[in-house]
């Protein structure tokens, strides 16, 4: 019960932000991805000093902070900065220590594709109005729906697999996880895609194969980023990415569905809108 008040505190207050910052667009929603970003980072490379794995952990977490402002104010640059970016962690990775190096290098830069390159695609489906046939409040109103399906996905599979869970869905990786909760889960989110189109809440291009496509992304890949997440913390023997959200997790916590549903969205949509 305690576990479910928090949840929903939390919920009462981050939602109504985030779906304004979303609504809104800009500077403000790309520097609420910024701090995401480099929150999410820091737990990341904490998590892994706990296996005491290495990292250049500052460097990578300024070359986040460029990629994600870089994807909101030129996203033509995006291509040279991830090389640059790969070759200045090489260049560092010279410093004269050969124990390690291989996999301080990774670690880095695994950091830095995990999680601000992935979160920066919510700004590349924000701005799809620019060059396409969709509308700016089509754009807003497809990541208001990713959000709010990650979040009906989560607390579906939550409460339902506690009430009915018997069969592990992964049980070496998140023991409390359930088949009857991920499959719960993707029910609410199936529902909820189509009541969206119902209320002309999503593109209007969108045809029934479309729905369906886009209602498998809600319910599948957010459950996929959770147990992405659940892995590194097993590896790394942590309970928590971090302690930020009054005593529930850090910031991976609550973004870890959203790294992985983000980028598969926009590769569905980049893809659809090339076939219409």
């Amino acid at each position: 019960m305690k576990d479910i008040i928090t949840r929903v505190s939390i919920g009462i207050v981050g939602i109504p932000i985030i779906l304004f910052l979303i609504y809104t667009g800009g500077y403000l929603f790309t520097i609420f991805l910024i701090g995401v970003g480099v929150l999410s980072q820091l737990e990341f490379y904490n998590m892994c000093k706990e296996k005491k794995h290495d990292s250049y952990s500052t460097i990578a977490i300024l070359c986040g902070i460029i990629w994600i402002a870089t994807t909101y104010y030129a996203p033509q640059f995006l291509l040279p900065i991830i090389i640059a970016s790969t070759i200045l962690f090489l260049i560092i990775n010279l410093k004269g220590e050969i124990k390690n190096t291989t996999e301080t290098f990774a670690i880095t830069l695994a950091g830095f594709l995990y999680i601000p390159v992935l979160i920066s695609t919510l700004i590349l489906i924000r701005q799809f109005y620019i060059n396409t046939s969709l509308s700016e409040s089509e754009t807003s109103n497809l990541i208001i729906v990713l959000f709010v399906s990650v979040w009906i996905n989560d607390t579906f599979a939550y409460l339902f697999g506690s009430m009915f869970g018997k069969r592990k869905l992964a049980p070496k990786i998140s023991p409390k996880k359930s088949i009857e909760g991920s499959i719960a889960g993707i029910i609410g989110v199936i529902i909820s895609v189509f009541i969206f189109n119902k209320i002309h809440f999503l593109p209007n291009y969108f045809t029934l194969i479309h729905l369906i496509i886009l209602s498998l992304i809600f319910g599948i890949f957010p459950q996929i980023g959770d147990l992405t997440e659940s892995i590194f913390k097993r590896d790394t023997g942590v309970k928590d990415s971090g302690k930020i959200l009054m005593g529930h997790g850090g910031v991976m916590d609550r973004f870890d569905a959203i790294f992985m549903t983000a980028p598969v969205v926009y590769l569905f949509i980049f893809i659809s809108l090339k076939l219409i």
